[in-house]
């Protein structure tokens, strides 16, 4: 007995610890020298004091003028000029740190390994005072630990690789396009006719259409909505010509004398509680005519009243439908052709922040502040029948289809995460240190562009790896918060922000490594 009492002190004394102890001193550690995370948990956000101004708005009530996707979201509403947040750049780290770093790694990872194998073996030695020692249960009781203790060595892993991660392609920034007098929500584009149409929501209760290929000047102007427009989504082009509308200047379809889209249906969603349906005439626009024209190219087609701040509008995959959310946690699906509610979907307990349709299929997403991501059927209104993603720990503030399987969502947890929707777990996960914006995923390469708070963006493969960071010199790029982000071509990016203004990006042609991912 005076043996085993030797052996379990000796072992209790190598112990540095209980395992997740162990993990979060050493992550702990490594946070306050390195930047690392608390592995398993998700980082505190910091306090920014909020200048009295920037809350300021002329069209509604303190809530619904700003028309924001949540009182959290305050962080939004600043104005690059005078964000406490500053842009920040990733620390150059001399080889011998990287090394240095390495070796913890590789140390840590020895240490966990160790540390169980001790405590199995003080469970071996209780089970000789009387304590049940079957094989099957000592392998039982060890597996906890060696699970932890991998994938406590794997996040470790991941960690470092992030941080000396090299860029593997490059990006210029190509242009950028001003005419918002004030913050921009969300951007949205499509490709007609070979031409790439941007659009553009903002605070300054307007949505505007851009062609960014030939003109850095708006060619259409929205002025109907009176607050904040916090929304901006095209109609489908695939299924534009069949589009059928009882208002005989819905969506004309074709091309124009210079060669390009004759017109572009969008809908857009705002504070003043309404979401509307309009058309832009592109085939008029001229680019002398000036850009801040309200009313200038557009038209309503109709409006949907809702009983709160609308944050989010979205038209369906044949276009004959918009989906909408809404702060009353409840989101809506709305017959273009009758121009009424066919459905409501119940389900989220909290503000419904982001609506995402499948372009290709007749299903949508809807975001909300509970924390979670609802996926639903337009074939069904049960709350039953809605796909459950609930790994979030905060507000998610957007989600994108990536094919029929999988989905993007980003969260104000500061997390980004790939979701496999036939097991409803996310497959991947990427932690950063700054408040995510409004992601876009591209079509064909599936890369993931995340719009962040320090006035940065980055680029992802769905497995997390990070491709760019832009941008990639210090005088170009947004002063202020980045909220948006849209594909226009495969190598064509664009990203909004709060100092009013929208940069396209032109990114290099190198070729995408393979995925990490089976599931993907």
């Amino acid at each position: 007995q005076q043996s085993q009492q030797q052996q379990q002190s000796s072992a209790t004394a190598a112990d540095p610890g209980t395992l997740p102890q162990l993990v979060n001193t050493v992550s702990s550690n490594n946070s306050s020298s390195g930047g690392l995370l608390p592995v398993g948990s998700a980082p505190a956000k910091p306090l920014t004091t909020v200048p009295q101004h920037a809350l300021a708005h002329t069209h509604a009530p303190p809530d619904a003028r700003t028309g924001s996707v949540g009182a959290s979201d305050v962080r939004r509403l600043i104005k690059g000029a005078h964000s406490p947040l500053t842009v920040t750049e990733e620390p150059s780290v001399p080889p011998r740190l990287f090394n240095l770093l390495r070796g913890i790694e590789h140390e840590f990872a020895l240490l966990q390994q160790e540390n169980a194998e001790l405590r199995l073996r003080i469970a071996q030695l209780e089970g000789r005072a009387g304590v049940e020692t079957k094989p099957a249960t000592l392998r039982a009781r060890a597996k906890p630990l060696h699970q932890a203790a991998q994938q406590a060595a794997q996040q470790a892993s991941r960690l470092v690789s992030n941080m000396f991660k090299h860029d593997s392609c490059d990006g210029v920034l190509r242009s950028t396009l001003t005419g918002h007098t004030d913050g921009i929500w969300e951007i949205s584009s499509v490709e007609m006719d070979g031409v790439v149409v941007l659009g553009s929501s903002s605070l300054d209760a307007t949505a505007r259409v851009w062609l960014p290929d030939t003109s850095t000047t708006c060619v259409a102007v929205y002025a109907a909505h009176k607050g904040s427009v916090n929304s901006v989504r095209f109609q489908n082009p695939s299924n534009a010509a069949s589009n059928s509308t009882t208002s005989p200047s819905a969506l004309s379809a074709g091309s124009s004398a210079f060669g390009g889209p004759q017109s572009v249906v969008a809908c857009t969603a705002s504070g003043d509680q309404t979401v509307h349906a309009w058309r832009a005439l592109l085939s008029s626009a001229r680019s002398d005519q000036p850009g801040d024209s309200e009313g200038r190219n557009t038209e309503t087609l109709f409006m949907l009243p809702h009983p709160d701040i609308a944050s989010s509008a979205a038209w369906t995959f044949d276009n004959a439908h918009v989906v909408s959310g809404c702060w009353d946690s409840v989101v809506r699906l709305w017959s273009t052709e009758r121009q009424d509610l066919v459905r409501s979907y119940t389900g989220h307990t909290d503000q419904v922040t982001y609506v995402a349709t499948d372009r290709r299929r007749p299903t949508f997403a809807s975001c909300s502040r509970d924390g979670t991501v609802r996926v639903w059927d337009i074939r069904s209104g049960s709350e039953g029948d809605a796909v459950v993603l609930a790994d979030h720990s905060d507000t998610v503030t957007s989600a994108v289809f990536v094919d029929e399987w999988h989905m993007v969502s980003a969260g104000d947890e500061r997390a980004v995460k790939t979701w496999d929707l036939r097991t409803r777990k996310a497959i991947s996960t990427v932690r950063g240190d700054h408040g995510v914006g409004r992601i876009a995923v591209s079509p064909k390469r599936k890369l993931t562009a995340v719009p962040l708070d320090n006035g940065t963006l980055k680029v992802l493969e769905l497995t997390g790896n990070r491709l760019l960071r832009l941008p990639q010199r210090k005088d170009q790029g947004h002063r202020g918060v980045v909220s948006g982000t849209a594909w226009g071509r495969e190598d064509q990016l664009f990203s909004c922000g709060f100092d009013n203004r929208i940069c396209m990006w032109m990114l290099s042609s190198t070729p995408r490594r393979k995925s990490e991912n089976p599931a993907i």
